[in-house]
């Protein structure tokens, strides 16, 4: 999985970063997050990843100061 920063519609190497990432391969969780304050998607290559997975993963690799500074903002139904 990876994360994208969110296209806004007025950043287009964002959008084109994501596009990118479609036509290689990559689907949308439809998952946004805050990761350090940034606009996130969640996008993943073989198997969904969920919120939860992402953040366990988060916490076993690099802790608990990583790990708060990730944030749920919606599961969209857009993907």
């Amino acid at each position: 999985f990876l994360e994208v920063e969110k296209p806004d519609g007025l950043d287009d190497l964002k959008d084109r970063r994501k596009r990118f990432y479609l036509r290689n391969g990559m689907n949308t969780t439809g998952t946004e997050i805050l990761l350090f304050g940034v606009p996130m998607e969640l996008m993943y290559a073989a198997e969904p990843v969920t919120f939860k997975e992402y953040l366990e993963l988060y916490n076993s690799v690099f802790g608990v100061y990583v790990a708060k500074n990730v944030k749920f903002i919606r599961q969209s139904t857009e993907k």
